[in-house]
């Protein structure tokens, strides 16, 4: 049975050992690759995402570019169409009829005649002449040559519509819109619009407004309008799955409008996080979006469409606006996932090499620490004579050597423990006697403190006494007959006064005892005849004495009585077990004696009344004079007591003693 249960000792070791050599491997290993594949994903990823940001940002400085190009080409090509002989003579031709006209007079007569127009019934008619004359032939002749042109229309200075390419007719302008375009033509500006977004078309246009003057110095006889589509440049880009978008934004609203990818493009803005800082008019960056309805994330570049036209007389009206480049965000964190998938693929194969290689070095290295343990195990059962054999070359063999050593050791030691059984039992009996000594010595001292308050309590009104006595023995003639009782009177008040004397002299004694005394001896052997009792308190003993320590003169007794209270005190402290230390040492003529305990400690409001006679926090187990009467005993050599404690930590009593010479010791002792 027993042997059964060595077994399943061993084999329970063998598998904690076994678990000390693996676990740590494996833990470790799995923590550095687990960290190390999120670090690296999370640095590869703000890499790669801020690269692919850039990238987003330069394409859209690059659209931007070529859109400005773009616009700025047809702004030219349009000035130089307007400037041509042929249109300008025309519409200076058409102008002779409002001669001197007024614009308001102008306008009542372009109602009338739209009025006579609808009424005529035969409006698809004139649109056909507007397409079918010269100058619109003209028109249509531009827009072949230069792409990007949907709708031209040439307008007279009334806002009438005189020929047209296109659906100029449906997007002509409204005569409001005419006149506050005409103002601003009238000064030989150009006027551009905002960009417009049809769904119909899936494109983004500017309209473009020219004027025809008559000569640079002479005014507005009308205006080329165009609408022109960058289908062009979107159409040329290669990258299927960026997205391409334009921003109209200003201080009160951003709208993103999405051209490319086809599954994406919508007539209306598509709503985007409004926390997105970065995205602000008239500013390149890049930044992510957070695209709602199914859009999801985007890393999205931006460069604003405005340095080209900022050179010329041209005037710009709307909102600023940007060409934006992004690309889903996917395209960050897909080859990341797939690459931190396989490195934690990689990184279990390797855990289960590292586990099968670390068992097997365990099983190996344990082998020798059985037969070790198997040897411990004989020697601890008394069987002194064994050895244990070990072959490893290594510590463990070290070890064994040394295991063996000690049973040559034990074996020695075991011969002369039975030698000195029987002195030590004289021993235990001395210090038996010594320890009853010493509680005398406390109750004495608790007593002659009390003797000591008794006394001065008694002497003074018994020397009043004793002087009213005397007094009265003088005011008696010689036959009085109270003379005697008088005398008896004074005869008991001097016996009352011997027995007083006697209390202060046991209350306070002299110092005919003191002599040259070695602390450390005292501490020693104090310590030696407690060492039992405080071991069935499970306090454990830790002393630290000083070498070739000064001898202090003082009575032996007393600084016995001394450190015994303080070390019956710790113990009480101490009612769970706990560390008493004990430490000697020489500093600037003094011995210093610390007595610490690892117990309750002593609450900051009791330790300026600690040394005060009848003070106890342990209720009726406690006199309160035991500190007292230790205070009292090391200031009558000169000395100092302190405690220093934190309740919950422990106390800790420090005495010092001065050191006296040998000649002041005679003198002391004379």
């Amino acid at each position: 049975m027993i042997e059964s249960g060595r077994q399943t000792s061993r084999a329970s070791i063998s598998r904690g050992l076994s678990k000390k050599f693996v676990l740590p491997i494996i833990v470790g290993a799995a923590a550095t690759i687990v960290w190390g594949a999120i670090f690296g994903y999370y640095h590869a990823y703000k890499l790669r995402r801020e690269g692919l940001g850039a990238s987003m940002e330069r394409a859209a400085e690059s659209l931007s570019a070529q859109m400005d190009t773009s616009l700025e080409t047809a702004v030219e090509l349009m000035t130089q169409l307007a400037a041509s002989a042929q249109i300008r003579d025309t519409v200076a031709e058409r102008d002779k009829r409002y001669g001197s006209l007024s614009n308001a007079e102008m306008s009542e007569l372009v109602l009338q005649e739209s009025a006579i127009l609808r009424a005529s019934k035969q409006p698809q008619a004139l649109l056909d002449a507007l397409k079918s004359n010269p100058i619109a032939d003209k028109l249509k002749m531009f827009a072949s040559g230069a792409p990007g042109f949907r709708v031209l229309g040439i307008t007279d200075r009334a806002g009438v519509l005189m020929a047209a390419f296109g659906e100029a007719a449906s997007s002509h302008p409204k005569p409001e819109e005419w006149w506050q375009v005409a103002e601003i033509m009238e000064h030989g500006k150009v006027v551009i619009s905002e960009p417009t977004f049809t769904e119909k078309t899936v494109s983004a246009t500017v309209r473009i407004h020219v004027p025809i003057m008559a000569s640079e110095s002479a005014g507005l006889l009308g205006g080329l309008d165009a609408e022109y589509s960058f289908d062009n440049i979107i159409s040329q880009l290669d990258a299927e799955d960026e997205i391409v978008a334009f921003l109209l934004s200003d201080s009160n609203e951003r709208r993103l409008y999405i051209l490319s990818p086809p599954d994406m493009v919508a007539s209306k803005p598509v709503e985007f996080s409004e926390k997105v800082e970065k995205v602000r008019p008239k500013e390149h960056g890049w930044s992510l979006l957070e695209l709602e309805k199914g859009g999801g994330t985007v890393v999205a570049g931006f460069a604003p469409i405005e340095h080209s036209l900022a050179l010329r007389s041209v005037v710009y009206q709307g909102k600023d606006w940007s060409a934006v480049t992004a690309a889903q965000e996917s395209r960050v964190t897909g080859p990341l996932n797939s690459l931190f998938v396989g490195i934690l693929g990689f990184s279990a194969l390797m855990l289960v090499a590292l586990s099968t290689g670390g068992i097997m070095l365990a099983q190996r290295t344990l082998r020798p620490i059985r037969v070790l343990q198997e040897g411990v195990q004989e020697i601890g059962q008394g069987n002194l004579e064994h050895r244990i054999d070990i072959r490893s070359g290594d510590e463990i063999e070290m070890l064994a050597l040394e295991f063996n050593r000690m049973a040559e050791r034990m074996q020695r030691t075991q011969e002369q423990l039975q030698r000195r059984g029987k002195e030590l039992e004289q021993r235990v009996n001395q210090l038996r006697r010594l320890q009853a000594q010493l509680m005398q010595s406390e109750r004495m001292a608790a007593t002659g403190e009390l003797a000591a308050q008794i006394a001065h309590e008694i002497n003074n009104p018994l020397g009043i006494i004793k002087n009213y006595v005397g007094i009265a023995k003088m005011l008696m003639v010689e036959e009085d007959p109270n003379r005697e009782n008088m005398k008896i009177v004074d005869q008991e008040i001097n016996r009352i006064a011997g027995i007083v004397r006697r209390l202060l002299k046991f209350a306070k004694p002299g110092t005919e005892d003191i002599q040259s005394v070695q602390i450390n001896q005292v501490l020693e052997e104090l310590l030696a005849l407690l060492r039992g009792q405080l071991f069935r308190r499970k306090i454990e003993i830790s002393t630290e004495f000083a070498e070739n320590l000064p001898e202090v003169s003082v009575s032996t007794d007393q600084m016995r009585q001394v450190f015994l209270n303080l070390i019956k005190n710790a113990e009480d402290a101490m009612s769970d077990g706990g560390k008493l230390s004990v430490r000697t040492r020489y500093r600037k003529g003094r011995v210093e004696i610390d007595i610490a305990d690892t117990g309750c400690g002593i609450p900051s409001e009791n330790i300026k009344n600690i040394f005060e006679p009848f003070f106890t926090t342990k209720g009726v187990k406690g006199t309160g004079l035991g500190l007292s009467v230790s205070y009292g005993i090391v200031k009558n050599y000169n000395g100092e007591i302190s405690v220093d404690s934190e309740p919950g930590k422990g106390a800790t009593f420090t005495i010092q003693l001065p050191v006296v010479s040998e000649k002041v010791f005679q003198v002391i002792r004379s």
